[in-house]
């Protein structure tokens, strides 16, 4: 649809137009521009105002010049009354109301910017409704004037502007506030919560002194008595027999574990005198002395592995370990296939034996890593033969037994 120039609208809707636009220094600058009569600075705002006016009521440089300025301005605007016809806007002029971001100059322009069949009758409200909106504006400054110290409405507008900054500033710290009253509100239920406590564990424990204070009346009570009987005589006796009792069962208990360990020394003995090494010869006296100070010790029920060694020793091994009372294992000594076997060995026992002259340099450092790990005792023995074997499970069960004895004179 075609649009109407700014000389063709109502003379007294281009004054509320440009009188809504245009700031009195743009109203210099284009009276500058075209050089009007009189010197702008010396005229008052409303000669420059009327004479404005009346050359936008005809085609002209000036005219010409301050339409396209204000194209240029409402434009930014059009999209946000794109769909609103002529009649829309000027029903909302009528009521008063406002498109969001669109100021009142704005919406004028595009009432009477299009080319309509009924433009005069449009053109005739919104005037009436600008000229209805100025008598209220006006009274509203006239009171303004009378309230406010500068009746300017630059000032007024300015007051209005700090006016609402005090507002912000006072919505802030309204907030700040009403969130101290909340905190400072948590804090007193927090003190009350507290301080019902405190009453309650006062309360608490004033019932507990009272009940002390009973108590201590109570064994002063029996302390007096004890003081004018023989009471006092009976607890000395009493705990005369007490220690008695006490020193006759550590003496059963020492006596208990001596027996015990005689016990397994015996059975020790007895499988030693049944071995195949004592059957079908005579022991000779100092073989038989050698035999009752290895006897004397035990491994009791022990586990022992031995690591390689020989083949044809290996029921022998396991007849010394079983003869002094222990439970023997064994391992072929070869780590090539992984460790898995000989770390799974080394966790079930309880001493590892390890000829070095027999194994290998790297299963002596396996043996001796997997002990560590689970800090079970390693004996590297020099030889694979059954007499070193021998000698070094006796010195281990010999090591055991000293340190049971050991615990059996600390409990005495």
């Amino acid at each position: 649809m075609p649009e109407r120039r700014l000389w063709e609208f109502y003379s007294p809707i281009t004054c509320r137009i440009l009188g809504l636009s245009l700031s009195e220094k743009e109203m210099e600058k284009i009276f500058k521009r075209f050089d009007f009569n009189g010197n702008p600075s010396l005229l008052a705002l409303s000669r420059m105002h009327g004479q404005l006016v009346q050359v936008c009521t005809d085609p002209n440089p000036c005219s010409k010049y301050v339409d396209k300025i204000l194209q240029k301005r409402f434009g930014l605007y059009r999209k946000k009354v794109n769909g609103l016809s002529p009649k829309d806007i000027c029903q909302i002029i009528e009521r008063g109301e406002r498109v969001d971001g669109v100021p009142l100059s704005a919406l004028i322009w595009f009432a009477v910017r299009r080319k309509d069949e009924e433009i005069d009758e449009i053109e005739g409200r919104v005037f009436a409704a600008i000229h209805l909106r100025e008598h209220q504006a006006l009274r509203f400054y006239d009171v303004l004037s009378e309230t406010m110290p500068s009746g300017s409405p630059e000032a007024v507008i300015e007051e209005l502007k700090e006016t609402r900054s005090l507002k912000k500033k006072l919505e802030v710290r309204t907030e700040r506030l009403e969130r101290k009253i909340e905190n400072l509100k948590a804090e007193i239920e927090n003190t009350r919560k507290e301080k019902s406590r405190i009453e309650m564990a006062r309360e608490e424990k004033t019932r507990e002194l009272k009940i002390l204070r009973e108590e201590n009346r109570k064994l002063k009570e029996d302390l007096e008595g004890l003081k004018r009987g023989t009471v006092s005589e009976q607890i000395k006796a009493q705990k005369k027999e007490i220690e008695s009792l006490k020193q006759e069962l550590k003496t059963a208990d020492l006596l208990t574990r001596k027996l015990a360990r005689q016990n397994q020394i015996y059975e020790a003995a007895g499988k030693k005198l049944r071995s195949p090494f004592c059957r079908g010869k005579d022991i000779e006296p100092e073989e038989g002395e050698r035999n009752k100070q290895t006897l004397s010790f035990s491994l009791e029920a022990r586990k022992v592995a031995f690591v390689g060694g020989l083949d044809s020793l290996l029921p022998h091994y396991r007849q010394v370990v079983e003869d002094l009372g222990g439970v023997f294992y064994s391992h072929c000594g070869k780590v090539s296939n992984g460790r898995g076997d000989l770390d799974m060995l080394v966790g079930k026992v309880d001493a590892v034996f390890c000829p070095v002259n027999i194994n290998s340099h790297h299963a002596c450092l396996r043996v001796k890593r997997a002990c560590k790990l689970r800090n079970k005792p390693c004996c590297f023995l020099r030889s694979s033969g059954l007499n070193a074997f021998k000698e070094a499970l006796v010195e281990f069960a010999r090591r055991g037994c000293l340190e049971r004895m050991d615990e059996i004179r600390s409990l005495n």
